[in-house]
């Protein structure tokens, strides 16, 4: 099939246009000598050092002198608490109980205060619009 023969004139910027796009492999191939591409690859696992994959060899474990050792625990080391100590635990709870009910009731009286005030901002509004809408 013959193309038709267009009459039409071309510019310099199709003529630079065609001469890079036939550049561009040599340009590829230059900027890719240039870069060591070791990263883009695994190796074979026939590289793979035979001796690293014997299997772990065993201990002979001895067994324990009597039958039922048990190893140390944490709490071996660990004194057992006191009456004395726990009561002072429950007093302490008991004090910080006390603690936060009042804070908590702090907490209440300002939430109350603050509703008040917003109240009493949001009819003073209304009492300021009530002249303009008449």
């Amino acid at each position: 099939m013959k193309r038709k023969n267009r009459n039409r004139f071309v510019d310099y910027d199709e003529f630079e246009v065609v001469d890079i796009l036939l550049q561009i492999p040599r340009i590829i191939f230059e900027f890719e000598s240039r870069l060591p591409l070791t990263w883009g690859f695994r190796r074979k696992r026939s590289a793979i050092d035979p001796s690293l994959s014997l299997a772990p060899t065993c201990a002979n474990v001895s067994s324990p002198t009597t039958p039922l050792s048990f190893f140390p625990s944490e709490s071996d080391g660990k004194c057992k608490r006191t009456k004395e100590d726990l009561l002072k635990m429950v007093d302490g709870s008991t004090h910080q109980r006390e603690l936060l009910k009042s804070e908590i009731e702090n907490v209440k009286v300002l939430c109350s205060t603050l509703k008040a005030l917003s109240s009493k901002f949001k009819e003073r509004k209304q009492q300021m619009r009530r002249p303009l809408a008449m």
